[in-house]
Formats: structure tokens, sequence, C-alpha cells
């Protein structure tokens, strides 16, 4: 049987009026804290490597593997499965992980990441068994969740099994020497992530615009658009598949017009959202401009595929990190207000991240077309850690205490 106790007030009525921390009380303190922290080592130590002045396992991942490897499956997806796991808490009105079996999950995550870098191949492949018991306890976890509530949201577990093997076979495949299908499975766990940040940036940004506006002179005047959002995650799926099989087949059909249509189809489906009304609220024109990130990303990812004005690795991580990379730090920052009992209000310094990401977009994007490739990765790292750092340093105390 369900509980009837809001979510919100479950652990709080417990600790009310008991301050000190609660690291552990929900799987989005810990996910976003650790997942932030760590993308800041995993893009410093990257720039090391870049510089020639750090190296890799010579028996782990390649180079460039271990850096997608870790930013896609590493960061983007603690964060992802953090987010839901806390999500279905308010979806199922069931307490979702926590405690000692959160902080369990947690340091599984973090010994795969101390693993990779161990000079042993065993170790390596133990990392792979490691990283597959983190996928299995967290969709574990969220399908019983949403099963014992039989709720809508179960369409969300084959995208996830989805995502972990992929994942597994990143690390198969390069531990094995097949570099190029590695990369291969990289690229479509940017896609599969593209997907799920569409299908949830599809929910949650038009509510919260809709709700976000409410107080202003002109709110927004959202206008739902059910049989475009159908058509769009149906366009995602065909555009993933064909993505992932065009290698391995010689087809007429480049995945390029599939791509740019997905991208014209994501821009439409963000104009009816009224994205000019969210300018003077920061919570929301980040959200904004990460779907907007997303659909010019797909635009540019399928034009690379006819011109070489612009390389598919540069258009990818548009959307790697205008849209994916934005997204998650602008969810994270309304989600850790509004699930600590906080008014969703962002911080100046907010702002400031939220421009700083979408700088770090456009200049791993744009800049390798200008010659500058090494300046590119550079500067585009550095902004992201400066993002992050902004994040960390106005969000950790309010993840690590107890809500209001």
């Amino acid at each position: 049987m369900m509980s009837n106790i809001r979510p919100d007030q479950i652990k709080h009525n417990q600790t009310q009026g008991k301050p000190g921390f609660d690291l552990f009380e929900l799987a989005f303190r810990p996910g976003f804290l650790g997942a932030s922290v760590f993308s800041l080592v995993a893009l410093s130590l990257w720039l090391f490597v870049l510089n020639g002045q750090l190296s890799l396992p010579e028996q782990g991942l390649s180079n460039v593997i271990w850096h997608f490897h870790e930013m896609v499956f590493g960061f983007a997806a603690f964060v992802a499965l953090s987010f839901l796991l806390t999500a279905s808490q308010t979806w199922t009105q069931l307490r979702s992980l926590h405690g000692k079996p959160l902080l369990l999950w947690c340091l599984i995550w973090v010994s795969v990441r101390i693993l990779l870098w161990q000079e042993s191949l065993s170790l390596q492949y133990l990392a792979f068994g490691v990283q597959l018991i983190w996928w299995l306890i967290g969709i574990g976890f969220l399908a019983q969740l949403l099963y014992r509530a039989k709720n809508r949201n179960l369409m969300l577990l084959p995208l996830l099994s989805i995502m972990m093997l992929i994942n597994m076979g990143i690390i198969v495949a390069d531990l094995a020497g097949d570099t190029e299908l590695a990369l291969h499975f990289g690229r479509t766990g940017v896609l599969l992530f593209a997907l799920l940040a569409g299908v949830l940036g599809g929910r949650l940004i038009p509510m919260f615009t809709r709700n976000g506006t409410k107080a202003l002179p002109l709110p927004a005047k959202v206008v739902a658009t059910p049989k475009l959002t159908k058509l769009l995650i149906a366009t995602a799926l065909i555009n993933n598949l064909y993505a992932f099989i065009y290698p391995f087949f010689e087809f007429a059909l480049v995945p390029g017009f599939i791509m740019i249509f997905l991208g014209s189809l994501q821009l439409i489906q963000l104009y009816h959202w009224h994205p000019r009304a969210s300018l003077q609220v920061p919570l929301l024109w980040s959200l904004h401009l990460t779907y907007g990130s997303l659909g010019i990303g797909f635009i540019c990812l399928g034009a690379s595929f006819f011109t070489e004005a612009i390389r598919f690795s540069d258009a990818l991580h548009l959307i790697a990190i205008g849209a994916i990379g934005g997204m998650i730090l602008a969810i994270m920052s309304r989600v850790s207000l509004g699930h600590t009992g906080r008014l969703i209000q962002s911080a100046p310094l907010m702002s400031l991240a939220f421009v700083m990401m979408l700088g770090a977009a456009l200049t791993r994007t744009f800049l390798p077309a200008l010659g500058l490739v090494i300046e590119a990765w550079q500067f585009s790292a550095a902004l992201w850690i400066g993002a992050f750092a902004l994040f960390i340093l106005h969000y950790s105390s309010i993840l690590i205490r107890q809500r209001l």
C-alpha cells in the first residue's frame, strides 16, 4: 500500500528541528554534488593528458574513450539516475533509495572511477563488473518503485537499460583493442542521453516556465503540443537506431537528414514554450537555452554529413556540453532548491555559470573550424570547470545540510 505522506515530508517529519547534515537522505544530494566535483577532477585530468603531463594506464582505456566514458557514463549517468531516483519518490509516493544503501551505491560509483586508473587489465575488467553492478542497483531500485506504483514512467526503464548495455560495450570494445567501435558506442551514448534530455526537458521545461512566470507582468503563454511531442520522440528513436546501425551497412540515406529534421522539430517545440517570457528568470532561460542547444546541435550534427566546415565530433559537443551538460546544471540548480525546502530563486553567480556553460559549448564546437583545435579543448574545459565550481561553491552546503 502506498503512503499518503508527501515525499518531501517522509524524512523531514522525523528530523524537524534537528539541525545537521543529511547528505544521504535522497539520491540527488550525493549524486549532484559528487558528479559535479568529479567533472572538475575528470576535466582537469583530461587537460593534463592533452598537454602530455599525465598518462592513462597503458592496459586501461585509451585516452579519448576514457574521456568519453567518464563524462557520459561517470558524470552524466550519475546525475541522471540520482535525479530519477529522487523524482520517483515524488511520482510514486514511496520512499526512494536513502541512507546506507545509498551510501553503498555511491561508493560503488567511486570505486569504478578509481579502478579505471589502475595499471592492471584484470582491474580494468573488474571496473567493468562493478560499473555493471552500479547500473543494476540503480535501475533495479527505480524499477521496483515504478512497478509498485504502476507509474507511467516505466517507459524510462528500457532506455536506461540500453544505456547500460552501451556503457558495457564501450569498455569491452576498447579493452579488446577496437577503439573505433568503442568510439561509436560512445557517440551512441551521447545520442541516448540527448533522447533522455529531450524527454525530460519536454516535460519539465513547459511546466517550470508556466509556473515560474505566473507572477510576471507578462506570464509565458505555453502552448501544449502533444502531437508534435509524439512525433519528436518517434523521430529521436528512429534517429538513434539509424545512427547506430549506419556504420555497419551501406545505406543510401545518410543520418544527417534525420538529424536536421529532429533538430528543427525541437526548435519548433521550444518556440511553443514562449522562451522570451523566461528571460527575467535565470532558472528558466537557462533551461530554454539548453533545449535550444539540443535543436541547433542536431542541425549542426546533421550538417556535418554534408559539409567539411563542421566535424561530427565537434557538433556532438554542442549537444554534450550545451544541451546535456547545460541541462544538468540548470536542473540540478532548481531541484536542489526545491527538494531542500528553499525558495526557487537563482543566485547571481549561477547566471554567470549558465553563460559559461554556453561559452564552453560554443568554444568546443566552433573554434576547431578556425584551426584552434587545442585551444578549443582547453578553453571549453576551463569554462566547464568554472561553471561547475560556481555550482559547488553555492550548492554544496545546501546539498549537505538537512532541508529547511
